[in-house]
């Protein structure tokens, strides 16, 4: 016969006996809220990581369109060295 510990049965009787607890919601002054330094430093990180990622897109795509321009470049001189070789 299985028999099963004191802790699994007791956890398993205060999962079905507990009741969630309720959450209530405080309301404050809209303007004080806004203006915790909590709040504007929050604002703040998430404007500077907008940022940084508008940069960093910006930054990846310029590379990328010199890198494509650089080898389209040396394709076409590289096309009229070997014209230019071929009677």
């Amino acid at each position: 016969m299985l028999r099963r510990g004191p802790s699994q049965v007791t956890h398993i009787k205060q999962s079905l006996f507990s009741r969630p607890r309720q959450r209530t919601l405080v309301s404050t002054d809209s303007y004080t809220s806004c203006s915790s330094p909590l709040f504007l430093s929050t604002l703040l990180f998430t404007r500077f990581n907008l940022v940084v990622a508008s940069l960093n897109t910006l930054l990846v795509y310029s590379t990328l369109s010199v890198l494509l321009h650089n080898c389209c470049q040396l394709l076409l001189k590289r096309l009229r060295i070997g014209d230019l070789l071929l009677p």
